[in-house]
């Protein structure tokens, strides 16, 4: 049974039909960081004085990787949506349009989105996954949360 996939953008996607080149398949294939919900656990950051952190409810800062490039992400109350760009284990995750509603003062909302943009490269491991920042030691740290159903 094949999975469809419509996004945002009105895009009907099949994954019994999905491909990419057989370098970058061998590094990541892209069923690895694609069609699933990544939920985040922790990030770290030691440029920040708020440094580190643990996330109370991985469902409020999630990220969907779409196989047409695109993403979505729930920041806590918010949602923001781009494009990305992979270039062996190197992502650029683009900023993209974002609700800015305020989700109260223990909300990481804003630190979460900006973290998004900041991504440089990904790991996989087991059923984790980790976007490293482009910031000294910083990196977010996400489980898999299964198969997207939207």
């Amino acid at each position: 049974m094949a999975l469809v996939l419509i996004c945002a953008c009105g895009a009907i996607y099949d994954d019994a039909v999905m491909t990419q080149s057989s370098q970058s398949a061998a590094s990541h294939p892209i069923g690895n960081i694609t069609g699933i919900v990544w939920k985040l656990k922790r990030f770290d950051d030691l440029s920040s004085v708020s440094g580190n952190g643990s996330v109370d409810d991985p469902n409020r800062y999630t990220l969907i990787l779409l196989p047409n490039k695109f993403y979505k992400a729930k920041a806590d109350c918010n949602r923001m949506q781009g494009s990305y760009v992979l270039d062996g284990k190197q992502i650029k995750l683009a900023p993209g349009a974002a609700t800015l509603a305020e989700c109260g003062p223990e909300s990481m909302y804003a630190q979460y989105l900006r973290y998004l943009t900041e991504a440089v490269s990904f790991e996989i491991n087991e059923d984790d996954r980790q976007l490293k920042l482009n910031l000294p030691k910083g990196r977010m740290m996400f489980e898999n949360g299964g198969k997207i159903t939207e």
